[in-house]
């Protein structure tokens, strides 16, 4: 697992064999950088930017890079180089995956100083080769605008990005006790947790702009009476086909054992409300490779067995995925979706239950991410997963997950029992948050959390794997957070000069038997705040960042406030790492 270079999101394991770099190569997608903005969802890592949803291998004129970066125009990668390196070669051009279409322009600053221009390249265009000299530069940038052209398909690959003849190697990374790796490379365990292939669409399957539905593909025309008669006329284990094109739609209601498919290019614009509505009670549903553009997906009561993969959401005021407070959703699966400019959540869950799973899904551009509340009750036996998923451009909690059993249940330092509601509740189990990376904030509002962990008395919970970086958060409050320990209060604790209200990385609370390993958190003015919950283990963990050293003193990247009833049994051994400057 690499925790140095964790790459979440969409992608398919390949079987190719790295670029070998000498001593004196450093490839650029092996590092951090220190900015990246993107035209269309995140920069990525040794695979293209995607389209609807699907990546694959960097390729440029059928030549293909496992090395690099995918980007959407227009776009800015920007690396701190110290004057370590004399040269930056690359190979660039617009990635095949858009076939011919496309026109870009890549352009590389050393300084502020244009030392290479590539002129405008188009889909058709092969590679073009980069080697300039970098000796002496401080700050690298990486450019891509887009063309002529519109920068709908404007997918741009920098192939093989690398710096060379390192004047001075750089310092040595700490290694911990085994358990976390540094080594770079796509992490097998995402690719293993649901493949990123399309359901092949059958010969019957429903086609809605068939007669006699006919449903408009122009997108002039509301569409929704003639895809609801479509659903409502299929019977059980139908597939109803969108072809391409883009669609007026309301709300249309998915029943039971339906699969609803798209074609690549298929477009959905929400005329009012969400465009889809599962069906309370519904089960072995698929809604697969849409773009919803305005709308999203409402889940209106207790759901089973369903999959919701490879959609696209887009401009959306409220919530993408909203799961409401009668949702008991179980054994379903959210993966491989694409959550763009949301103005609330991209899944926001108030019945998430036993065996289901947002797995894989890229984030970017919301106010928060995931905000799950498990459903209380959940099989021993079963498992929750939140796992391989990336998120920047948060403006507040990258991951949010909440009760699932009796917080509040048990007296506190008074004798007193804070939430007598919450006896007797049935407790959640086997939440596994594993391999997200949460990354490149936008402006926060008021508080920013990579993860939010206060499920309440869940048991046996799982955070390992995890990059979390506070890039681009404000450093200001950091610098000057003071940390106070926290008075009692009755029964409730106060706020004022206590609790850590702004750009925590981690905050946990409530679980029973947690296991936090193996993960990376930086830049953040609290590392974790851990309270409120019994047999925490921290194993093989690396804090770092400047803001949580002040006047050359460690104020402890680990904070363990006073909790609200109990102190945490918390078992932190010698394997975790303390770093003032991150690698």
């Amino acid at each position: 697992m690499s925790i140095r270079n964790l790459k979440m999101g969409i992608f398919t394991l390949l079987a190719l064999s790295a670029p070998l770099a000498s001593a004196s190569e450093l490839f650029l997608s092996d590092i951090p950088w220190s900015l990246a903005t993107n035209g269309n969802g995140a920069v990525k890592r040794n695979k293209s930017t995607g389209v609807n949803g699907v990546y694959h291998p960097l390729t440029i004129g059928g030549r293909v890079f496992q090395k690099g970066f995918g980007v959407a125009a227009p776009s800015k990668i920007r690396y701190a180089l110290d004057k370590k390196y004399t040269a930056f070669s690359s190979s660039v051009g617009v990635d095949d995956e858009v076939v011919n279409a496309g026109s870009v322009e890549f352009k590389v600053y050393g300084d502020g100083k244009l030392l290479y221009q590539s002129g405008v390249m188009k889909g058709k265009d092969g590679a073009k080769s980069i080697n300039v000299s970098v000796a002496g530069v401080t700050t690298l940038e990486l450019l891509v605008t887009k063309g002529p052209d519109n920068a709908v398909n404007d997918h741009a690959d920098w192939g093989n990005a690398k710096l060379v003849g390192a004047v001075s190697k750089p310092a040595p990374e700490p290694k911990p006790t085994p358990g976390i790796l540094f080594n770079t490379g796509i992490t097998a365990d995402c690719a293993k947790m649901g493949s990123n292939a399309r359901t092949p669409i059958p010969k019957n399957a429903i086609d809605v702009t068939d007669s006699p539905y006919r449903a408009d593909k122009s997108g002039k025309f509301d569409s929704t009476a003639a895809i609801s008669a479509a659903i409502r006329t299929s019977r059980d284990g139908d597939v109803i086909l969108f072809p391409k094109g883009d669609y007026k739609l309301s709300t249309i209601s998915v029943p039971s054992r339906r699969a609803l498919l798209a074609e690549r290019g298929t477009n959905l614009f929400s005329v009012n409300g969400p465009i889809f509505r599962v069906d309370p009670g519904a089960s072995g549903y698929l809604i697969e490779g849409f773009q919803l553009v305005g709308g999203g997906i409402l889940m209106n009561g207790a759901s089973d067995n369903g999959k919701i993969r490879l959609n696209g959401f887009r401009d959306i005021a409220g919530d993408a995925l909203f799961m409401n407070y009668a949702s008991k959703v179980t054994n379903t699966t959210i993966e491989h979706n694409d959550f763009q400019r949301i103005g609330s959540n991209g899944i926001l869950s108030f019945g998430m239950s036993t065996n289901s799973k947002i797995l894989n899904n890229t984030f970017n551009g919301l106010f928060e991410g995931i905000h799950v509340f498990f459903d209380a009750g959940s099989s021993p036996t079963g498992r929750m997963d939140v796992s391989c998923n990336e998120l920047q451009q948060i403006g507040r909690h990258a991951i949010e997950l909440q009760e699932g059993g009796p917080f509040g249940c048990e007296k506190n330092a008074y004798g007193q029992v804070s939430r007598p509601d919450k006896c007797g509740i049935p407790q959640s189990y086997n939440l596994f948050v594993e391999h997200n990376y949460v990354h490149n904030w936008q402006k926060v509002n008021a508080e920013g959390m990579a993860l939010s962990n206060a499920t309440g008395e869940m048991i046996n919970v799982t955070i390992r794997n995890n990059r979390f970086l506070g890039e681009n958060l404000p450093v200001s409050f950091n610098a000057t957070q003071q940390v106070k320990r926290c008075d009692y209060n009755g029964d409730r604790i106060s706020n004022e000069g206590c609790l850590p209200t702004n750009y925590t990385g981690v905050e946990l609370m409530g679980q029973n038997s947690l296991v936090y390993e193996n993960n990376y958190v930086s830049g953040f003015g609290m590392g974790a705040w851990l309270s409120t919950g019994t047999h925490f283990k921290l194993r093989n963990n690396v804090f770092c960042g400047q803001y949580l050293w002040r006047d050359g003193v460690n104020w402890g990247n680990i904070m363990s406030f006073e909790p609200l009833y109990k102190w945490p049994t918390l078992d932190a051994d010698s394997s975790n790492i303390f770093m003032k400057n991150c690698p």
